[in-house]
């Protein structure tokens, strides 16, 4: 017998809740998923949990993910059979689901790039609509923005559906960044930080969403660049990212927008300021 009442009070919690952790694809955590119906998956202990992987960030509020098991059905095709920190566990593909993010609770870690693309790959080919059997299904006069598996079976793929459906791309071109000086990466983070400050105030959530993952897909091709040309620097950024994180998670008092602006723009400023070169 389900204890439906007994989810239906944690789950009108989580509801109410102003919790929204920041979380990446990729990330495995332990999620309130509930009890559920029939064959979906049901979480266990008091907050009816269970491990999920994040497949696909919609945004800060949303994303696709897939529970995990510990069991093992090798003879199963819906179930998909990784490792995570040296243990088998298992990715049930008929489990794919989108999520609020409030359901989120304890970050457990994060699959490989390859492992990730592994999963992609497997629900793309066993929930496409285009996948009858074992058997691909062609369509005929299929253009260029035909059918498309629900979940991108590679990052490159990815990255096209967002430069196509959203006016700002999350993607940075790491050989044109790679080819600045430190000093112009750290200028150029300066009006994405303060684009999403900007569309936070005026509540836009999908300018929001994209604002904070292009800014932060330049603080990761910028600790690259500090990785080989200076190492030495890369605390510094990380903090400054972190403080940027906070912005938006984390109640904060107003100063610290501005502190963390008047930081970044210190940078824009400097333009071909030969002293502020050796920051690089």
């Amino acid at each position: 017998m389900k204890h439906f009442d007994a989810w239906n009070e944690v789950k009108k919690a989580l509801d109410g809740s102003a919790h929204w952790p920041y979380f990446k694809e990729g990330e495995i955590w332990f999620s309130s998923i509930g009890l559920n119906v029939g064959d979906e998956e049901d979480g266990e202990n008091a907050k009816f949990e269970r491990p999920v992987l994040i497949l696909r960030r919609f945004n800060r509020r949303i994303f696709i993910g897939v529970s995990l098991s510990s069991i093992a059905k090798p003879d199963n095709k819906y179930y998909l059979s990784t490792k995570f920190k040296d243990k088998k566990v298992s990715i049930i593909v008929s489990q794919v689901r989108p999520f609020s993010v409030k359901r989120l609770r304890r970050r457990m870690g994060t699959l490989s790039f390859e492992q990730l693309h592994e999963v992609s790959q497997a629900v793309n080919d066993r929930i496409s609509p285009l996948t009858v059997g074992n058997k691909k299904r062609t369509l005929a006069n299929q253009g260029p923005r035909g059918p498309k598996a629900f979940v991108p079976s590679t990052v490159a793929e990815d990255t096209k559906l967002v430069n196509r459906e959203n006016s700002i791309s999350a993607e940075v071109n790491r050989q044109i960044w790679s080819r600045m000086t430190i000093l112009e990466q750290m200028g150029s983070i300066y009006p994405a930080i303060e684009q999403c400050l900007q569309a936070r105030r005026e509540q836009n959530d999908l300018l929001f969403a994209q604002s904070l993952d292009r800014a932060i897909a330049m603080f990761d091709a910028t600790v690259e660049t500090l990785i080989n040309q200076a190492p030495h620097r890369i605390r510094e950024l990380l903090t400054a990212q972190n403080e940027f994180l906070r912005l938006f998670y984390i109640d904060h008092p107003v100063e610290e927008e501005a502190s963390l602006l008047r930081y970044f723009q210190y940078f824009a400023n400097a333009g071909n300021n030969a002293e502020m070169r050796q920051f690089a």
